[in-house]
């Protein structure tokens, strides 16, 4: 009992196995997701100014570019 029927055993159908490989990318894009997010308030945050020079050349960096990629 608990095995599906016998067609979805023909057709492949049922688990697949890889709930705990899934689960564990999910944990890791919402800690990376954190951290970026975090990353990219206090950055704003600390910005001089807010107009389009000071942004461009915030955005220019190397250092910056990349998470922001990301």
């Amino acid at each position: 009992m608990g095995n599906g029927t016998s067609i979805g055993k023909v057709r492949g159908l049922g688990s697949a196995h890889e709930g705990a490989h899934h689960w564990w990318h999910q944990r890791l894009t919402a800690g990376a997701n954190l951290i970026l997010t975090l990353w990219f308030v206090l950055s704003i945050a600390l910005l001089p100014a807010y107009d389009f020079e000071t942004a461009r050349h915030w955005i220019a960096q190397t250092q910056v570019a990349v998470p922001l990629i990301l």
